[in-house]
């Protein structure tokens, strides 16, 4: 059976169970490496601060254009 590609409708917030916390209390780039450094800090220790910015946001504006 061919697989299908779809649009995920889910964000980087939620793959990274950010259970809505950060999409609620930040937008910008800028927010959200405060809001990783202040709440989910372990997480820089495994991935790097920037990646993890630009997968929420890539993912954030992907959810906006399938809107």
């Amino acid at each position: 059976m061919a697989r299908q590609d779809t649009t995920p409708t889910y964000t980087a917030d939620d793959q990274l169970d950010f259970c809505g916390e950060l999409a609620a209390a930040c937008t910008g780039g800028e927010n959200v490496r405060a809001w990783l450094e202040r709440e989910r800090p372990h997480l820089l220790r495994a991935y790097d601060a920037d990646f993890l910015v630009n997968a929420v946001e890539r993912s954030r504006a992907a959810m906006q254009a399938a809107r």
